[in-house]
């Protein structure tokens, strides 16, 4: 792995020699919500993978001809239609936060 001196503290403070705090050394009460972030991103990142895996099923499904057909997978995108909007969501309590 490459490691560049320096780099991390220069994006975070605009100098080479600056200092990043960790969470370690922040008091407690100080601590951001670290679990919900970690959960959010979990979350979106789970359900973009699952819209990627729908959508390469609905391509083959298409293909064979049988898209319309496929009860199974109809039902699958019916009850996935509020999923995006929570992915949504998930993201920007991951950006806000």
């Amino acid at each position: 792995m490459l490691g560049i001196p320096g780099l991390a503290s220069f994006l975070y403070t605009g100098s080479f020699s600056g200092t990043i705090t960790g969470l370690n050394q922040l008091p407690q009460d100080e601590l951001p919500p670290v679990e919900m972030v970690f959960w959010s991103f979990k979350l979106m990142t789970i359900l973009g993978f699952m819209f990627i895996i729908e959508a390469l099923v609905g391509s083959y499904l298409q293909k064979s001809g049988k898209l319309y057909t496929s009860d199974k997978y109809l039902k699958l995108l019916m009850w996935s239609i509020p999923l995006p909007f929570i992915a949504i969501v998930a993201g920007w309590n991951v950006t806000e936060i």
